[in-house]
């Protein structure tokens, strides 16, 4: 299977954690736009990941999103 590519859009330097459960998928900052691109093994379809972002006042986000398509 092809690996996963999460394109984010967040708050500048923010850090970002991919997980599918308790373990880390993959980790990166983003950059001074707030972009982020962080590329992760292939998941089945229905796995729930969960993507939390942190900026630099502490403030954390986190969503929880589904893969839809596997190959």
């Amino acid at each position: 299977m092809d690996p996963l590519l999460l394109k984010l859009q967040n708050k500048k330097h923010a850090s970002v954690v991919v997980k599918r459960g308790s373990t880390v998928l993959g980790s990166k900052k983003s950059d001074a736009s707030g972009n982020c691109k962080i590329t992760i093994k292939a998941q089945k379809k229905g796995t729930v990941l969960t993507v939390s972002s942190t900026d630099a006042a502490k403030n954390t986000k986190t969503v929880k999103v589904t893969v839809v398509k596997a190959k």
